[in-house]
């Protein structure tokens, strides 16, 4: 009984190995534009408290234009900020889904900003086109060392904070159907808002 309590939780490990991308390194496979980094056992998580107020930060789209992440978040009643990298598998594994959750509710007041930690533009470029991520993605393609991983403490990706458009904080590192309810939730909370502050203007 013993050995198979071992072997299960060995097995549990492993597979929280392959959900995220530490700040200490990710795999060589999963890493092929960088030097070799281990993939993360998921120990380290950012200290990040619901509600918090977004801290705003500048950064360059893919064209080379700047953004001010507060003003696009004010765009929308609901946003998702990805902190993401095209070196990062299981970020790229994550994609589809968040792909997904984008196209359902996009037309619902419902928006993303990726905030790549890439170092290489051109292997961050041909990710979001071979991925065919339509919406803002942001990098200063510093890796771990971007102003935006250190303005949020970003100590592992795929990470991701769900917020309002008054740049409040309301949940973080949400993934697959997570995610997906989340989003689903808040969209329906904004809709609602919307429509009674419209009946109390009539």
């Amino acid at each position: 009984m013993k050995r198979i309590t071992i072997y299960a939780l060995l097995l549990l490990c492993s597979g929280l190995c392959l959900t995220s991308c530490d700040k200490k390194g990710t795999s060589a496979a999963d890493a092929p534009q960088t030097e070799s980094q281990p993939i993360a056992d998921g120990s380290e998580e950012m200290e990040l408290q619901a509600y918090e107020n977004l801290k705003d930060i500048t950064l360059p789209d893919i064209n080379g234009k700047n953004h001010s992440l507060l003003e696009e978040v004010k765009k929308n009643p609901v946003t998702l900020i990805d902190f993401w990298a095209s070196w990062c598998g299981p970020c790229m594994r994550e994609m589809p889904n968040v792909k997904r959750v984008y196209d359902q509710y996009k037309n619902r007041g419902f928006n993303i900003i990726g905030l790549s930690l890439d170092n290489n533009g051109e292997a961050w470029k041909q990710a979001v086109s071979n991925m065919e991520l339509t919406w803002l993605q942001l990098s200063d393609l510093k890796g771990w060392e971007s102003a935006a991983a250190q303005l949020y403490n970003v100590q592992s990706i795929p990470f991701t904070m769900l917020v309002n458009d008054q740049g409040e904080i309301v949940q973080v590192n949400l993934r697959g159907e997570t995610l997906e309810h989340a989003v689903a939730e808040m969209v329906s909370d904004a809709e609602d808002a919307a429509k009674l502050k419209a009946e109390e203007k009539q």
